[in-house]
């Protein structure tokens, strides 16, 4: 079957089931399509472009994984990540495993809100449960804030590109019971 980025994912999963397999590698999440009712509600009236922007990869990448299954695209030139997207992909993997993410847009929260970066951060961050993942997109580095949840036990991961952070948190359940005391200590409530 040949695709383009305007076929509908329905189509794509309905041609050949291993590319739930395929969409899965890229974001976990996205098993769920295994699902019958997921399946029908979610891929049935979406495209391949707008699949990848959920996603959150590039058109030409999920295109090109199918291409690996046996689809034909059209006019598709072969994606060369460099090592940084690499390793990205790979590290986002590895920390979100089978967690399911979360995705709020503090910026535009920000803009609208009273509250500071920090208190709406802790707020998002401890309503998580031990199998979420909070994905977030920031203007500014947020080194002093990774480092701070870092300390209070929750594990996070931040890659730079455009200038704009993407931020991942999620609790480190072991050690998280432990420091939260320091959590408490330095003013925040549980």
């Amino acid at each position: 079957m040949k695709i383009n980025g305007n076929t509908k994912i329905s189509q794509v999963i309905k041609e050949n089931k291993e590319a739930i397999d395929v969409i899965a590698s890229l974001n976990p999440n996205f098993s769920r399509l295994k699902n019958p009712i997921f399946y029908w509600f979610f891929s049935s009236h979406i495209t391949i472009d707008k699949f990848a922007e959920k996603l959150k990869c590039e058109t030409h990448l999920l295109l090109w994984k199918l291409r690996e299954i046996g689809f034909e695209t059209e006019d598709l030139v072969q994606p060369i990540p460099n090592a940084k997207e690499l390793y990205f992909l790979n590290a986002k993997a590895d920390f979100i495993k089978e967690k399911r993410v979360k995705s709020i847009d503090l910026n535009s929260i920000l803009a609208g809100s009273e509250e500071d970066l920090i208190a709406l951060l802790e707020r998002e961050v401890t309503k998580l449960e031990i199998n979420e993942v909070l994905s977030t997109r920031l203007d500014s580095n947020p080194i002093f804030l990774t480092k701070l949840f870092e300390r209070m036990g929750f594990a996070t991961l931040t890659f730079s590109g455009d200038g704009v952070y993407d931020v991942y948190f999620k609790r480190n359940h072991s050690r998280f019971k432990k420091k939260n005391k320091l959590f408490k200590a330095i003013g925040f409530s549980e």
